[in-house]
């Protein structure tokens, strides 16, 4: 204790305070005043790091405590308490949740009665996706000296909504300041959502791949919400070009704006 009591200074007396009070066999909550002592450790440290890794977790009546950072509001940084095995919990739900995007794939492929083959490639090639964004990103931090300005990885809707998947196509470069958990109404709207790129459901998904395999130069992401919707419907090649070509010749047919004077 006398350790813990040197690395956290005088947040860690009032911390400390009252917990051998507590028995084995109670429910370990902190009360009040010991939450709020560790809150105030939790955002000093990472006004000084940037973040909280690294963070000095405490030992409170036999239940492991850390802090977990959550929404910003201006220029405060909000942080929660947050036992291990709520921790432990919210790792496992987030995991789940992951991987059943990946299961949606394996059964809307077999649905559309395609080869294993395929499917493994596809599953694979958005794990490697990811891997490689969350390399990347790392690698881009180590050159970052201004911890406020440290990066990591987002996604655009939130991973266990209905029709969300942990693709590369749905995850984002975010400010590690401002990226924390969200609530499904945190998302933005599911027009933002697809204009931004990131598939609304696994049918979806599997057709921006087809036509990103057919036409690897299109954008979809770059083109109007309607236009879009059409090309993921469209049952073919001529028809995406069809498509494509009514929308390009409607651009021409613009008038231009003059120039003020």
């Amino acid at each position: 204790m006398r350790s813990l009591v040197d690395a956290l200074g005088s947040t860690a007396e009032k911390l400390l305070k009252g917990v051998d009070d507590l028995g084995p066999n109670k429910a370990v909550k902190m009360t009040p005043k010991d939450s709020a002592a560790y809150r105030e450790y939790g955002k000093a440290y990472h006004e000084k790091h940037g973040s909280l890794k690294g963070h000095m977790k405490v030992n409170y009546g036999g239940e492991e405590f850390s802090l977990k950072k959550n929404k910003d509001v201006g220029d405060d940084v909000r942080v929660k308490v947050r036992p291990k095995t709520v921790k432990k919990r919210e790792t496992e739900v987030r995991k789940l949740n992951e991987q059943k995007g990946f299961d949606a794939i394996q059964d809307e492929q077999n649905r559309l009665g395609r080869p294993q083959e395929e499917t493994d490639e596809i599953i694979s090639r958005a794990k490697k996706g990811n891997a490689r964004q969350a390399k990347d990103i790392k690698f881009a931090n180590r050159a970052t000296k201004d911890p406020k300005k440290k990066q990591t990885v987002g996604h655009i809707r939130a991973v266990g909504r209905e029709g969300s998947l942990d693709v590369p196509e749905n995850r984002m470069k975010e400010n590690a300041r401002y990226n924390y958990a969200t609530q499904d109404k945190a998302d933005a709207p599911d027009l933002n959502i697809r204009m931004a790129g990131a598939p609304d459901n696994v049918t979806t998904y599997i057709k921006q791949l087809q036509v990103a395999n057919e036409f690897p130069q299109l954008n979809l992401s770059k083109l109007p919400n309607h236009i879009r919707r059409k090309i993921l419907a469209a049952s073919g090649e001529d028809e995406i070009d069809d498509i494509l070509t009514a929308y390009e010749n409607s651009l021409s047919k613009r008038p231009r704006r003059r120039k003020k004077a």
